[in-house]
Order: C-alpha cells, then sequence, then structure tokens
C-alpha cells in the first residue's frame, strides 16, 4: 500500500534485424500479451524507447492487458547507449574481444572498459535520479518501460549489486527477454529494487 513500481524490462523476442526498424517474432508478440495479461486491471503508464520493437512490445502488453487504447511516451535515455560513454571505442572492443554482450557484462561486473564506459554506480545513480524519479509523478501504481538488454543488463548488476547473475563473459548467461528490474517508490520517496522475470526464466543461457 502506498508504494508505486516501474518495471523496466528487456523487449520481447525480436528477428534477427537489431536496427531501430526491427520488429518482434509472432511469440514475441505471445510473449508480450501473456506478460500483459498478468497487469490487468491495473492502471499502466506505459514508455518505449525509440525502437520499433520495444514499443510493439508495449502495444502488445497493452493487449494482453485489456487495455483498447495505447497511450506510451518514447524515452531515448531508454535505448540502450546510457552507461556507454564512448562510442567508437565500445565498438572496437566488440570487434576485438568477443562480442557486445561479453564486453558489457565484463564492464558491469568486473569495471572493465574504463575508456568506453561510465563508472556503473554513479551513471546508474544518475539514471535512477534524472530519468525515473522525476517520471514517478505519472505513474498511478505500475508503470511499464520496455528498454534493451544494453541497458537492463548494467541497470540490473547495478540495481542488486551484483547478486544478479548475468556474467555473460564467464557463465554465458544473459538477460531474458522481459526480465529487468521492479523500481519501487514508497509513500516517502524512498527507492528499492527487486530483479523480475516476465518469462519462466529471467536469464538465457547462450
Amino acid at each position: 500500500a502506498g508504494e508505486k513500481v516501474i518495471f523496466i524490462l528487456r523487449h520481447a523476442e525480436r528477428t534477427d534485424d537489431t536496427g531501430k526498424n526491427g520488429h518482434l517474432t509472432d511469440n514475441g508478440k505471445k510473449q508480450s500479451q501473456s506478460v500483459g495479461a498478468k497487469f490487468k486491471g491495473e492502471d499502466i503508464y506505459f514508455a518505449n524507447s525509440t525502437y520499433t520493437r520495444s514499443y510493439e512490445t508495449c502495444s502488445n502488453m497493452a493487449t494482453g492487458a485489456g487495455i483498447a487504447s495505447l497511450v506510451s511516451d518514447t524515452i531515448p535515455e531508454l535505448d540502450g547507449a546510457w552507461f556507454e560513454k564512448d562510442e567508437s571505442k565500445f565498438e572496437n572492443y566488440k570487434n576485438s574481444d568477443g562480442g557486445g554482450w561479453v564486453v558489457t557484462s565484463a564492464y558491469a561486473y568486473k569495471g572493465s572498459y574504463t575508456d568506453a564506459f561510465y563508472p556503473l554506480k554513479s551513471r546508474g545513480e544518475e539514471f535512477i535520479t534524472e530519468v525515473v524519479k522525476p517520471r514517478f509523478e505519472k505513474v498511478n501504481k505500475v508503470a511499464v518501460w520496455i528498454s534493451h538488454d544494453m541497458l537492463v543488463v548494467p541497470l540490473a548488476v547495478f540495481c542488486t549489486d551484483g547478486k544478479v547473475n548475468l556474467r555473460y563473459f564467464d557463465t554465458k548467461q544473459w538477460i531474458n527477454y522481459l526480465a529487468g528490474v521492479a523500481i519501487i517508490m514508497g509513500a516517502d520517496g524512498s527507492i528499492r529494487y527487486v530483479p523480475v522475470k516476465g518469462l519462466s526464466s529471467g536469464t538465457m543461457t547462450m
């Protein structure tokens, strides 16, 4: 009672097109509708990144929740590059060190690649202060924001103080579709975090 929550989740299953205009698969649409059904009866504040698959996830979740007309904010900070300091250096490391999942997970857990990323703790706190907290004013009780793995992974590591296992560089565990974190604001304005999963597992073993 008295608490509000913003769920920040990775989008549902996508096609092989990872560009801005890439879509969800048919299974991704079903996933979104299934998770949306868990929110039936709630007045949901939806938000998406600027990517098509993020909006499609919101749209299908709204359908599952029984919401006839979707109203969703577009928040560019959800695009995925919030923790990234230098895009060209990040791209170079991706190409030389085994891909973005290796590089991003090594950054989040080991503090690697300091020239490509901001410090996790301070940048995570900035995201909560600058992006999340001001928008709680728009939340009646529940918000669902759909983002991307490159944001959700370091954010989940930050919010859980490294307790979730998304150490792809070591265990090949990566964030699953529709998993992420719940950011919960108490009536007194205090913030707490809970890792969440929309599907049966919160991780993908690749």
